[in-house]
């Protein structure tokens, strides 16, 4: 289908689309460390954030003030002394059925100072009175329980924290209006598993690194599995998840402006907008830079564990431009700390949205395609849209520099909505014919060889083909237009833009989709397919493709 078609499709049905789900209000709040108070005032569950949890021992102290509780990876020291009871004996009530040691504070606020390399630490809390009472705990970061109302008859509630990265827990403040009594905790230190890898996944663009709901489906189990320290999101330089709501947070690591590219590798990079930004939308061979930096710093602070990339959209142009830089760079990182590669619609070779130019010269521009482009496309005046550009001199230094990609596992997902023509003659005799493939409609199917530059762009990405190790997985499906009944394809559009597949759904509906096993042929859901892809590297092991 040619450009016209598409621009036509679009300028129709901007109402129908809407950007990706943001970020929750306070998702920023939830970055470094996390609370959980899900399970109330039930047993604790076995692991906080996927953190296998060890329960403490029995205090076998008598009841009298302590200043300390030992643990399994080292004491828990109080700041001022509490006093060691037991819940039936000189505490009168807890929940669940809980009768261990508990310890009473001497005031209203306590603070309790974890050992050192704490990833994830859980108490129960409960007030001295028979009362319902506000109990705060907050950690080191400012990361709050927010206030948490307890019932003092017998309503002890769980208090979890857990780290999301490389930075442990320290200590913990507990706050409330009397004194109350803390026990029954429960500690994870050091890496959540044995794993021989880690995941980083890369956003797409105008997205946030703190949106847990981008590819949930994947992302989720993984990090259940394997732990937050071990699934991570990688924050572009100028993220929109610096974004406090009142501008960018200064301290943020995405405003810290990151290393220029090395002269040498000739990469082309725009740092005249380099500021106080915050809306993902910044210079991709810069954030390709920082991606080579932040893969080493994630490689050497757990224990040597190479990094499986995966990527969507805007994320899958930032890491094929970190392996182009790194193998021309010579840095090794690449080669030695990149476990393996999955993109998820990524823009392999430019989008021909890609700036504001590129849509006004279609047919039918202006008007409603104008008004998409704050939806479905981002801000043109920015560099990383310029970077999106099939004839860029980004995408073409791009291309020039895939030659020589290491020798990893590759792996990626692409859309391929099929347009037929239904047709009949005398209502009797009727036939479909193919029109064309129009990829996920922003980006369209384009070619395997990352070397190549279709002047539409692509993201299909399987550099030597098919092997045990390197695959792809087409997301078809077939999408039928009648001219009979809807001469102007406005029910085409519709059914383009509510696929599933479509480029600006598909982070959130990735889970609707099959495709096939690349060991039986067999369908399969898509998730349950890369997570058996990126499982078996997490592992140690591989999903041995069948070619």
């Amino acid at each position: 289908m040619p450009r016209s078609v598409v621009a036509v499709v679009i300028a129709a049905v901007g109402a129908l689309v809407v950007p990706a789900a943001a970020a929750p209000a306070d998702a920023a709040d939830d970055v470094g460390i996390r609370f959980d108070g899900s399970p109330g005032t039930a047993a604790p569950p076995s692991t906080l954030g996927g953190y296998l949890m060890t329960p403490f021992d029995p205090d076998s102290r008598d009841h009298t003030w302590v200043d300390s509780a030992e643990g399994p990876t080292g004491d828990v020291i109080f700041d001022s002394p509490m006093y060691h009871a037991t819940v039936g004996s000189d505490w009168a009530t807890w929940s669940h059925g809980y009768t261990g040691d508990v310890y009473q504070s001497s005031s209203s606020n306590e603070t309790i100072i974890l050992p050192q390399g704490t990833r994830a630490f859980y108490f129960y809390a409960e007030p001295d009175p028979f009362d319902y009472i506000d109990i705060v705990a907050q950690t080191a970061d400012g990361t709050s329980s927010g206030d948490v109302i307890v019932n003092g008859r017998g309503g002890a509630r769980y208090y979890g924290f857990y780290a999301t990265s490389a930075e442990p827990l320290s200590f913990i403040t507990i706050s409330s209006s009397t004194d109350f009594a803390i026990g029954e905790f429960g500690i994870a230190s050091g890496s959540t598993t044995d794993a021989a890898a880690q995941v980083l996944f890369v956003h797409g663009v105008t997205q946030s690194y703190t949106d847990d709901t981008l590819f949930a489906g994947l992302r989720g189990p993984l990090r259940d599995t394997y732990g937050a320290q071990l699934v991570n999101s990688f924050e572009y330089y100028q993220d929109k998840g610096d974004d406090t709501g009142s501008g960018c947070d200064p301290e943020a690591a995405g405003q810290a402006v990151p290393p220029t590219p090395d002269p040498a590798v000739g990469m082309p990079y725009d740092a005249s907008q380099n500021g106080a930004l915050c809306d993902s939308q910044g210079d991709i061979g810069q954030n390709a830079v920082r991606l080579d930096h932040e893969v080493q710093r994630l490689y050497h602070a757990h224990g040597d564990r190479p990094v499986i990339l995966m990527g969507y959209s805007m994320g899958g142009e930032t890491i094929r431009s970190m392996l182009a830089y790194s193998t021309y760079a010579g840095d090794g990182v690449a080669e030695t700390m990149v476990d393996s590669v999955l993109l998820m619609h990524g823009v392999e070779q430019g989008s021909w949205i890609a700036g504001a130019s590129g849509i006004a010269d279609l047919p039918l521009a202006g008007g409603a395609i104008s008004d998409l482009i704050g939806k479905i496309a981002p801000n043109p005046g920015r560099p990383a849209v310029r970077e999106f550009s099939p004839s860029g001199d980004y995408m073409r230094w791009l291309a020039s520099h895939s030659d020589r990609l290491p020798d990893i596992p590759m792996y990626n997902t692409w859309g391929d909505e099929r347009v037929y023509m239904h047709s009949c003659a005398l209502y009797l005799f009727c036939h479909d014919t193919f029109m064309s493939s129009e990829g996920d409609v922003i980006l369209q199917p384009g070619t395997d060889d990352p070397t190549e530059i279709p002047s539409g762009g692509g993201h299909r990405f399987l550099p030597g083909g098919s092997s045990a190790t390197r695959w792809q997985w087409a997301e078809t499906q077939k999408l039928y237009w009648d001219p009979t009944v809807d001469d102007k394809m406005t029910l085409l559009m519709i059914d383009l833009v509510k696929s599933p597949i479509f480029h600006s759904n598909y982070p959130h509906t990735q889970d609707e989709l099959t495709v096939n096993d690349c060991q039986t042929g067999e369908p399969v859901k898509e998730t349950t397919e890369l997570l058996r892809v990126v499982t078996a590297r997490m592992e140690g092991t591989t999903y041995t493709c069948a070619p």
